[in-house]
């Protein structure tokens, strides 16, 4: 499978390496010039045991490649977004939603304090976005959901309800939030990418 990344930091180059590790292609975008560069010569900038010999193996293997254009995104079955929150340095959302819109997603935000403030930011880039009063009511009829907040409330997701909500049953959790094992019970492919 074609998969790409977006975020070459903790959360998205242990991701990556470990897809391409299972067999997958995975395309690692990060804006980073610098970062990206190092990633190319096998240099890492975490420490994670064993995730050098990955990064290596995957490079080697042609199944791990690292670009700064966000182009490289296209063509891909899925888009994983590991970037930082609102709740950190407000980025994630204008690249989660660059990464996504280039592939002709329709996006719908949810977040108890931080939606309005994200739909503006991605306005004032061209980049529409709808915003919901609830969880339910973002992913009614989504494709999929990626999880990118904190709030304890997602912790308590009824995902019975999410499914009868949603067309597709795929969430993506980027925070270490929801209860996968419930999500996985209601019939997600549930992917956590920080596991507790």
């Amino acid at each position: 499978m074609l998969i790409s990344v977006v975020g070459a930091g903790y959360v998205g180059l242990v991701t990556a390496a470990c897809l391409a590790r299972l067999g997958n292609e995975v395309r690692c975008v990060d804006r980073d010039a610098r970062l990206v560069a190092h990633l190319r010569r096998g240099e890492l900038h975490i420490h994670e045991p064993g995730l050098a010999e990955l990064v290596q193996a995957g490079t080697a293997d042609g199944r791990l490649t690292f670009d700064t254009d966000q182009a490289a995104a296209h063509g891909t079955s899925f888009v994983i977004l590991a970037v930082g929150t609102l709740d950190e340095d407000g980025n994630w959302t204008s690249d989660l939603a660059r990464a996504l819109s280039t592939r002709g997603a329709q996006l719908a935000l949810y977040d108890p304090t931080g939606a309005a403030r994200a739909q503006a930011m991605l306005e004032s880039e061209g980049i529409s976005a709808a915003t919901a009063a609830s969880a339910v009511a973002a992913c009614r009829d989504a494709d999929a959901v990626v999880v990118a907040t904190e709030w304890p409330e997602f912790h308590e997701l009824d995902w019975t309800d999410l499914a009868r909500a949603m067309s597709g049953r795929v969430v993506f959790d980027t925070r270490n939030v929801i209860d996968a094992p419930a999500a996985r019970a209601a019939g997600f492919d549930a992917f956590v990418l920080r596991a507790r």
